[in-house]
C-alpha cells in the first residue's frame, strides 16, 4: 500500500497524463469530440458526463483564474476516486498502475483488467477469489505489471483497435503508466528479504465432486476460519499460465515435490512440469488431528 506522499504522486501523474494546458502550464477546459463518450468537455480527464459537479467547479475556478485551486481539486478528486485500487494490493507499483486503470475505465473496468491479468474470469468484483490469486501474483510485481499492461490492451480491444483515432494515444498512456509504476519498484527497500519458498503457506483444498468440478482453494486473511472460505477457481490444465499455476508450483514445493523453479507455466517438459493434483471423485473428507476436515487427494503426473 502506498504512503500518503506516494498516493498524491500517483494522482498528480494521472493529472499530468490527462490535462490540457495553456502556454503558461495552467489547466484549461478541453472540448471533447462527439464520439469520445465522455460528454461535451472535461478538465484533467474529469468530464461533465460522469462528474458534472466537480467538472463544472473546475471550470469556474479556471475562469476565475484560480489555477492552483483547480490543480489541487483535480488531484485530490482523482486520488479519492481511485483509492479503491489501494485495497487490492500491497504493492505501491501495482497500485499506481491500477489507479490509472480505474480512472480510465472505472472501478468495474479496473477490476476486470486486474482479473484478466491474473488469469481469472473477469466479473468486475474484486472478491476473495481474486485476492487469493493476487496475494501470489504480487510477489513478482514486475511480472504482474507486464500482465496488467497486456490485460489493459486486451480489455480495450473488445471495443476498439488500431483503426480508432484514439488508439495511439491509449497505447502511449498504457506504456507511460507502466513506466511510472516501475519507479515505485526502484523505490522499494532493496534489503527486504524474499520469503523462502519452503516456508510459504500451501493452499488448502476441498474435494471436487466430479472430474469437471472446480478446484476449491480456501484462503483466509485471518479474519475468519479457513474452512468458511472455500473459493471456486478454474481447474488448471496443461498449457495454463499465470498466478494460479505459480501458486500450485509453490504448493508442490511445500509438499517436498519438485516442479522446478516456479514460473507460472504448466509445461510439458519431463523436468519442468508440475505434478497434477486432482481430487478423487466422490471421496469423503478425512478428519485431521484437530478434528477439522481435510481433503483426500491423489497425485498423478501430467500426461
Amino acid at each position: 500500500m502506498s504512503t500518503a506522499e506516494q498516493r498524491m504522486a500517483m494522482a498528480k501523474k494521472i493529472v499530468e497524463f490527462e490535462a490540457e494546458r495553456d502556454k503558461k502550464g495552467h489547466l484549461i477546459v478541453h472540448k471533447l469530440r462527439p464520439d469520445d463518450g465522455g460528454g461535451r468537455y472535461e478538465v484533467a480527464g474529469i468530464n461533465e458526463k460522469y462528474n458534472e459537479e466537480v467538472c463544472d467547479h473546475l471550470v469556474e475556478l479556471i475562469e476565475a483564474g484560480e489555477y492552483a485551486k483547480a490543480e489541487s481539486l483535480a488531484t485530490e478528486f482523482i486520488a479519492s476516486s481511485t483509492d479503491i485500487a489501494a485495497s487490492w494490493t500491497k504493492s505501491a507499483a501495482i497500485e499506481s498502475y491500477l489507479r490509472d486503470s480505474v480512472f480510465n475505465r472505472g472501478q468495474g473496468g479496473g477490476a476486470m483488467i486486474l482479473q484478466m491479468a491474473l488469469g481469472l474470469q473477469p466479473d468486475g468484483v474484486v472478491g476473495p477469489a481474486t485476492r487469493a490469486v493476487m496475494a501470489v501474483a504480487e510477489r513478482d510485481p514486475e511480472r504482474l505489471l507486464q500482465d496488467l499492461r497486456a490485460a489493459r490492451e486486451k480489455f480495450e480491444r473488445r471495443k476498439r483497435d488500431e483503426r480508432s483515432p484514439y488508439w495511439k494515444g491509449l497505447v502511449n498512456r498504457w506504456s507511460n503508466a507502466l513506466k511510472f509504476a516501475r519507479t515505485f519498484l526502484r523505490a522499494a527497500p532493496k534489503s527486504a528479504a524474499k520469503p523462502a519458498l519452503e516456508t510459504m503457506a500451501a493452499p488448502a483444498i476441498t474435494p471436487a465432486q466430479s472430474a469437471g468440478d472446480l478446484i476449491y482453494l480456501p484462503v483466509s486473511d485471518g479474519t475468519m476460519p479457513t474452512a468458511d472460505l472455500a473459493l471456486p477457481l478454474p481447474a488448471l490444465r496443461l498449457g495454463s499460465r499465470g498466478a494460479m499455476v505459480k501458486a500450485w508450483q509453490i504448493f508442490l514445493i511445500g509438499q517436498k515435490l519438485d516442479p522446478g523453479e516456479p514460473d507460472g507455466i504448466f509445461g510439458t517438459g519431463p523436468t519442468r512440469r508440475p505434478a497434477h493434483f486432482r481430487p478423487r471423485p466422490r471421496s469423503r473428507p478425512m478428519a485431521s488431528s484437530d478434528g477439522k476436515p481435510c481433503a483426500r487427494l491423489s497425485i498423478a503426473a501430467s500426461s
